[in-house]
């Protein structure tokens, strides 16, 4: 397939303008439900999409389907715990402490899964490979700070700034357009730069975050959200790069037959990051917001410049994008 919008990058750039859907339906308040529709607008989408799938998605199913590895699946989502929302209660740090038991079980069983020629969750084999390796570690790790970055942006802009859900979501609008801007034209640059064009990615979405928490820090509490705009654009046209990069590269060295496990360990794996950063990060920040606002935020977004710091130099251990195979392009762009 070409190259031309990805789904991949429609489903980044939807993570961000949702922002402004769901500012758009809260402050909308239909009939006194306050906040619950962002969670029922996914069922017109849902059935709208399962009756155009039906017509134009054309059919892909398998000579040799494979089972449900129902050991791997109930071990790792065992290792996925909740804390901050429920106060910490001592068995959530037992749960914490035993993930790590856990995850260690999942690997295991995962191995032993594949040596009798099934085909697992996380397929060890398939972890193995350079690009699934160096690649993942790169997306998770994207994927924390991106996940921390939406949280606390969305809390200090109503919490901190007191802005309706409404202009929250406005708020973020620069960042989700040039976001899907980016997406447009990455593929080509990336194609032409190879991982030199992560690395640029990186350092624009790095030089936007550092402004953003300058702007924040040097007019608090009397931030006009217009100031938030440019920084908030560089971050979304250096997200862009990373995300078309990253997502790309996992995919370089996955065999054939294969293609449909290694897309789902990616997408497992950004999703499990996202969580992650809104746990680890998002609790940092609830934890320092109560004294100072901007300066939870300023404390969150550090950390997150240093992952988008060592992604820009860990880009050069990424595969060449030349090696890239057909995989990869026709799983990223479906």
């Amino acid at each position: 397939m070409g190259l031309g919008l990805p789904a991949r990058h429609l489903r980044g750039a939807a993570a961000r303008f949702g922002q402004l859907v769901g500012g758009l339906l809260i402050g909308a308040d239909i009939a006194g439900t306050s906040w619950r529709p962002i969670f029922l607008v996914n069922v017109p989408i849902g059935v709208v999409a399962l009756f155009v799938a039906a017509r134009i998605v054309p059919d892909t199913r398998s000579h040799h389907p494979v089972g449900i590895d129902l050991p791997g699946t109930l071990l790792f989502a065992a290792t996925l715990t909740e804390g901050h929302s429920l106060g910490w209660p001592w068995w959530t740090w037992l749960l914490l402490a035993v993930a790590v038991v856990l995850g260690a079980a999942t690997y295991v069983v995962e191995k032993r899964a594949e040596r009798r020629g099934e085909v697992p969750l996380l397929p060890p084999s398939l972890l193995r490979l350079p690009s699934m390796s160096r690649g993942l570690t790169m997306v998770f790790a994207f994927s924390i700070g991106f996940g921390a970055f939406m949280f606390v942006f969305a809390l200090t802009v109503q919490n901190g700034l007191h802005a309706d859900a409404l202009h929250s979501g406005l708020a973020i609008l620069p960042m989700a357009l040039l976001f899907f801007a980016g997406s447009l034209v990455a593929p080509r640059l990336i194609t032409r730069f190879g991982r030199a064009a992560l690395s640029a990615g990186a350092v624009v979405q790095l030089s936007g975050l550092a402004s953003l928490v300058t702007v924040l820090l040097e007019n608090w509490p009397h931030v006009s959200l217009w100031a938030t705009a440019l920084p908030l654009a560089l971050v979304g046209a250096g997200q862009s790069m990373l995300f078309a990069g990253l997502f790309r590269s996992v995919l370089a060295d996955v065999p054939t037959h294969m293609a449909g496990i290694g897309s789902g360990v990616l997408i497992t794996l950004q999703q499990s990051g996202l969580a992650l950063g809104v746990a680890t990060l998002g609790t940092l920040y609830l934890t320092l917001a109560p004294h100072n606002v901007a300066h939870a935020f300023a404390g969150v977004e550090y950390a997150q410049m240093g992952i988008v710091a060592l992604l820009a130099a860990g880009a050069a251990a990424l595969p060449r994008f030349n090696k890239v195979t057909s995989v990869a392009t026709s799983v990223g762009d479906a």
